[in-house]
């Protein structure tokens, strides 16, 4: 792999960190309404499936930086060969 096209993935690397924070944050704010708003309220119930959905994405770009991680030392350990 050209040091260009590394250096584009880690890019990439870099702005799914990105993202996986900003899920962090907006689970964060989602969690802080629920303890907010009463039982029973629409935008609670709101708030708690906005907090689940951040969740699951902020594993789901973990899991794929994960795998981009290992697939691209792969490909330079190839490369390098």
């Amino acid at each position: 792999m050209s040091r260009k096209l590394m250096d584009v993935a880690n890019e990439a690397l870099d702005d799914l960190q990105c993202l996986k924070e900003a899920f962090t944050d907006a689970k964060v704010m989602f969690r802080a309404v629920l303890k907010l708003i009463p039982e029973g309220d629409v935008a609670r119930e709101l708030a708690r499936i906005g907090a689940a959905h951040c969740d699951e994405w902020e594993t789901n770009t973990e899991a794929w930086a994960g795998k981009m991680l290992k697939d691209l030392e792969a490909i330079d350990l190839g490369a390098s060969q």
